[in-house]
């Protein structure tokens, strides 16, 4: 869940003028600044080599919707698509997640690291 992951980038971090806290002073639903960017800096850090991953599994990367549906039971908080299950455009990146040119860097150095990257097309 790269939203959930690492913050590499607070710059993107509201795109779409997305708040990270909703009306109702919750964050659950938000997106909370993980990015591509983030995953990149880990990558260099060693963390994934050092945890023996051969694949990263990411959520989908493309735009998602910029609005947000009612999360809970009750839809009684945003619900914003940091998972990637409403996707908006599917031949851009989510200004979230970060850039074409990012995402290129990213699964560059993966593979230089052995490391395999695959995308949840949900």
């Amino acid at each position: 869940m790269t939203d959930r992951f690492y913050d590499g980038n607070s710059s993107n971090n509201n795109s779409y003028g997305r708040p990270s806290v909703d009306a109702k002073g919750s964050n659950i639903g938000t997106f909370h600044g993980g990015d591509i960017k983030g995953l990149t800096k880990k990558l260099q850090e060693g963390y994934f080599s050092n945890l023996g991953t051969n694949v990263i599994w990411l959520t989908a990367p493309y735009e998602q919707m910029h609005g947000w549906t009612g999360g809970g039971s009750g839809g009684d908080f945003a619900h914003y698509a940091y998972h990637g299950y409403y996707a908006n455009d599917f031949t851009e990146m989510d200004k979230n997640m970060g850039t074409i040119d990012e995402m290129r860097e990213f699964v560059d150095l993966a593979h230089s690291l052995g490391i395999r990257v695959v995308l949840w097309m949900s």
